[in-house]
């Protein structure tokens, strides 16, 4: 029989997640409402940012995420907010059959679930970077709360108009949260993408396809999406261009903003049955 995993558990709790990289707080001009327009459900700070008290609501203030900490604890500074902390991402695209990575992995998922019960710990990887068996191994190994991945596929040049690496990336990672940590399938673990809010080759991302990045996830058994990326500011990152706002900040929202917190909206209209379901088979 199936028991519920600490991911599993944790999105129960807290909800199918909306996540999105956010930049301008760095910039001290985080605008809430606007952020509460786009319908997001949490704030990841990429860059290892933590909760910037004086732009958000005071402790124990809303939902966030963070990208980057290798600390088998949390910083001082953020403990006043930790009960709204939701997901440690352990760096970014880091080599996961290196030993030395495997190993500060492991070190810091122990620690953190030594000391958060309620928060998800994990990797990202991008969709192709290493074989199902690599990833096998560092399950095992390393006890991750979540897998996520991030491709992104749309670049204006799609050959046959389907994202079909995107697919087969999506499948790989799908069946591997299926089978949990342990690989009986008696555990599954949850999984989760970043979405491409951003131009690759110059193409912004159309209204069908931002809605197919999201859909897809859904019916992929996935429980957790992360928009890459929100915003920008002026050092932002290089070849990096979000399509959500002209300009810096979030003063000016784009068309794709509308469509995206659309699609945000109806997505959490399925957020209760979706995040109680475990994906049994996916067919085209």
């Amino acid at each position: 029989a199936q028991t519920l995993s600490r991911g599993h558990q944790t999105v129960v709790y807290r909800g199918l997640q909306l996540n999105a990289v956010v930049l301008e707080t760095r910039a001290g001009n985080f605008n809430l409402a606007r952020w509460n327009e786009s319908n997001f459900t949490t704030i990841n700070f990429g860059g290892d940012q933590t909760y910037p008290a004086a732009l958000l609501p005071p402790a124990p203030g809303i939902p966030w995420s963070n990208i980057g900490w290798y600390l088998p604890d949390i910083p001082q500074n953020a403990y006043p907010y930790a009960s709204q902390l939701i997901r440690i991402q352990l760096s970014d695209e880091q080599d996961i059959t290196d030993p030395t990575h495997l190993n500060n992995i492991q070190y810091n998922i122990a620690g953190l679930h030594d000391r958060y019960p309620n928060l998800i710990v994990h990797t990202n990887q991008w969709g192709s970077q290493h074989t199902a068996a690599q990833l096998r191994y560092y399950m095992q190994y390393c006890q991750p709360d979540m897998l996520m991945f991030d491709t992104y596929p749309f670049d204006g040049d799609l050959a046959g108009g389907s994202p079909t690496s995107f697919y087969r990336d999506m499948e790989k990672y799908r069946k591997l949260g299926l089978e949990g940590n342990d690989g009986t399938g008696n555990q599954p673990i949850p999984v989760g993408i970043y979405t491409q809010t951003w131009k690759v080759g110059g193409h912004v991302p159309s209204e069908s396809e931002i809605r197919l990045n999201n859909f897809s996830a859904w019916a992929f058994g996935y429980k957790l999406v992360d928009s890459f990326i929100y915003d920008t500011i002026a050092d932002g990152i290089v070849g990096v261009a979000p399509i959500m706002f002209s300009g810096y900040g979030t003063a000016n929202p784009t068309a794709q903003f509308y469509q995206v917190a659309e699609t945000n909206r109806q997505s959490l209209i399925l957020g209760p049955a979706l995040t109680r379901l475990i994906s049994t088979d996916l067919r085209m």
